[in-house]
Formats: structure tokens, sequence, C-alpha cells
């Protein structure tokens, strides 16, 4: 099956289930979008840095996924719960499941990445591989 095909035949899909959906359901479809998470990403002598917008995120609901120059990061945003007598009149704070592939153009050593939470803000430190960094070789006369 074509790539064309294939998100074609999904874009059909999506807007039938939206208009099938009843009103009023917040029930997530099994081919419904994931939540667009924005990413900055920086390189800083041979480390990137990447840092991911996740509010209300914990550290135990992301997982970060590195293959060769390839960094994959997915999890979900909870729900905004209500207090009891509270009905929800507008939302706009985004809750489900997301996932955010990226390449980076090097290798990456996985080895010597790291990542931390702070504040709704998911940085993530992963350094060039050895083989990926660039070397300077010595010219020699004759």
């Amino acid at each position: 099956m074509s790539v064309a095909k294939y998100y074609s035949f999904r874009r059909i899909i999506l807007k039938t289930t939206y208009m099938l959906r009843p009103f009023g359901s917040r029930s997530r479809s099994r081919f419904q979008e994931d939540i667009y998470v924005p990413i900055n990403v920086s390189l800083s002598e041979d480390t990137f840095q990447i840092s991911a917008y996740l509010p209300g995120v914990s550290a135990e609901d992301v997982e970060i996924e590195i293959i060769e120059d390839r960094i994959e990061i997915e999890g979900d945003i909870p729900e905004f719960e209500l207090a009891d007598g509270q009905r929800l009149l507008h939302r706009e704070l985004p809750s489900g499941h997301f996932h955010r592939s990226m390449r980076l153009g090097s290798k990456l050593d996985s080895a010597k990445a790291e990542a931390t939470v702070t504040a709704g803000i998911l940085h993530i430190s992963v350094p060039k591989a050895e083989e990926a960094k660039t070397h300077k070789i010595a010219v020699k006369a004759k």
C-alpha cells in the first residue's frame, strides 16, 4: 500500500469518526491523531539539547528511545480533573497520547543521554557518537 493511499484512507476514517461521535463524548478513537508537542532542538559543541513542552507530565509518563540518529519521545498527558460539582465549559488544555520522532543527522550516543522534567518542560541532552564527531586530520609533507 502506498503512503498516499494510507494517509487519504486515514483522513476519511478520522472525518467519519468525528461526524459519528456522539455530542459531548471525549472518548479517544483509535484513529484519532496524537497530540502535537512543541519541541526545540539545539546543538552545543558535540551535544544535542532537546526541550519539549509537556505540561502536567511526570517522568514516569514519558518514554524516550534513541536509535542511531533518531530520537523518539512518547507518552501521555493526563486528563484535566474537575472538582466535584464542576462542569467543563471550555477546553483548550490538551490531554491524551503524544509521539514525536525526529532525525538529528548524526549518530547519537544513547549510553550518555540524560533526561529531566522541570516545570512542565522535558530536557534531553544527547551527545553525538564518537564516530560522528568531527576529527581533524594532520597533513604531512613528502
